[in-house]
This record gives C-alpha cells, sequence and structure tokens, in this order.
C-alpha cells in the first residue's frame, strides 16, 4: 500500500485519489484553516503560500514514517532485534543506508 501511494501520486497524473495523500492534504488543509481563521486578506494569501511547499515536506514525512514503521515491525518479527527500540534503531538505518550498525551476532532464521 506504501509503495503504491508512493507511485501512484508520484508518476501518474489522473483523478484517483490517494487515501495517504488524502490524509496529508486534508490535515495540511484544516491545520492552516485554523491558523488563519480571522487574519487580514494579505496574511492569508501570505498563508496560502505555504500551503503546498508544507503539504509536499508532511507527504514525504508520512511516507517515511511509514515505511519505517514497517521495516521495524520486520525485524522485529524476524528475531533479528530483541526490543522495539532496537529494531526501530536497525530500521533507521537501513532506511537512510548509513550501513554502520553492528550486530554482536547474527541470527540465521530457517
Amino acid at each position: 500500500m506504501l509503495f503504491a501511494s508512493m507511485f501512484g501520486t508520484g508518476l501518474p497524473n489522473r483523478r484517483w485519489r490517494d487515501p495517504i495523500a488524502s490524509l496529508v492534504q486534508n490535515l495540511v488543509i484544516r491545520t492552516f484553516v485554523i491558523a488563519l481563521r480571522g487574519s487580514r486578506y494579505e496574511r492569508i494569501q501570505d498563508g496560502l503560500t505555504w500551503i503546498l511547499p508544507t503539504f509536499i515536506v508532511c507527504l514525504i514525512s508520512s511516507w517515511f514514517a511509514l515505511a519505517q514503521t514497517g521495516f521495524t515491525l520486520m525485524i522485529w518479527a524476524s528475531g533479528t532485534e530483541d526490543t522495539w527500540l532496537s529494531a526501530f534503531i536497525a530500521s533507521g538505518f537501513a532506511l537512510n543506508t548509513l550501513g554502520f550498525f553492528r550486530r554482536r551476532e547474527l541470527r540465521v532464521i530457517c
């Protein structure tokens, strides 16, 4: 679902609405509406210029958070990490391609 959301939003230009992008879009717009309520016209126009950049940053962040959650669950479920925190840290290293996370032992899953 995550990759379908990423490719469906980023690649083709079509009318199908992605649920993750729609949720993030609604949250960003509602935040701006609440923040700009009762402001002057010029202030509202200045605020509206920031909706698209804020939406793009929030959408990329939500995709990353969902991917990291999935990697955390896979690493923890496979038993390579003992705790949620260590699985979360290992998944962060895997997603950021840092590659310097050292494991004391390597468990083989068969």
